[in-house]
């Protein structure tokens, strides 16, 4: 898992951390959380180590985000690199992310 912030997106000196509490669920928590940024931030996380399961494909994959005010995961802009087996998510706030099935 990486965070690329860059230099016109933050306003402050923060301490980022990047916390993956399940492996076996494709989750991190990004923080502090939550922290919203100037500007884009890049998110990068892999899927290399993880069985998919039956019917899913690489393609299908993509980043949501758990928005608290709603009780849901939301998705977020995503490019998939399905040779190297990890995706980047586009946001503009630190949160809990998870990889999941585009389409269900």
């Amino acid at each position: 898992y990486r965070v690329y912030i860059p230099s016109t997106a933050i306003h402050e000196d923060i301490v980022v951390s990047i916390d993956v509490p399940n492996t076996d669920i494709l989750a991190c928590d990004f923080g502090p959380h939550p922290y919203s940024f100037d500007g884009t931030v890049y998110l990068r996380m892999s899927y290399r180590d993880i069985e998919l399961p039956p019917g899913v494909e690489p393609q299908d994959l993509s980043i949501w985000y758990w928005n608290g005010y709603t009780q849901e995961y939301e998705y977020i802009s995503t490019w998939n690199n399905i040779w190297a087996e990890w995706i980047v998510g586009y946001t503009d706030h630190f949160s809990r992310y998870v990889i999941a099935n585009r389409t269900s």
